[in-house]
């Protein structure tokens, strides 16, 4: 978010990469890290953090992205910028934005993340959030050892955060 406030956006949707329904406490913290961090770059642009901002989808499938894009885009308060902080749900969102014949930056700014090695094919070079999975996953199973040696950690420990990179594209208006 803070990347799309820098470059003047101001009217901002974060589609979560987690779903409307959270099963698990992971994704609850996870949950509240993207809150945390939209409101940490809202202030820091200023602005008071709105609820509505964030929004989280069904499921984490192309379909999905698709058919909650394709809504989104149809409102009449539609943003003029997001961000999809997931590269599946990017791949069916993409479709949306082009069958609604939108361009990308013109008329929706788009920014999202993808791993490393995995691509979105798009008009349009996307800017990314770009994480590397092996990182990611070395986090993870660093997690699972511990719990499996009965490691607790300290209170407010918890995974070390693995930091993604912006890679511009085309995707903001740069």
């Amino acid at each position: 978010m803070a990347y799309l406030l820098n470059r003047g956006y101001r009217d901002i949707r974060v589609v979560s990469q987690l779903p409307e329904v959270l099963l698990y406490d992971d994704f609850r913290e996870a949950y509240e890290n993207e809150i945390a961090g939209c409101t940490e770059a809202m202030a820091a642009a200023g602005l008071k953090f709105d609820p509505h901002s964030i929004v989280r989808w069904p499921e984490q499938t192309e379909e999905c992205g698709y058919r909650e894009m394709k809504k989104l885009l149809q409102r009449p308060d539609r943003p003029r910028a997001i961000f999809i902080n997931h590269d599946i749900l990017t791949r069916g969102a993409l479709l949306a934005v082009y069958e609604l014949g939108l361009k990308i930056p013109q008329d929706i700014v788009l920014l999202t993340h993808f791993n490393e090695g995995n691509p979105i094919v798009s008009p349009v070079e996307l800017t990314r959030l770009v994480y590397n999975p092996r990182l990611v996953v070395d986090s993870v199973l660093n997690d699972v050892l511990a719990q499996l040696r009965r490691e607790t950690p300290e209170p407010g420990e918890s995974r070390k955060q693995v930091d993604g990179c912006i890679v511009p594209g085309k995707s903001c208006g740069e």
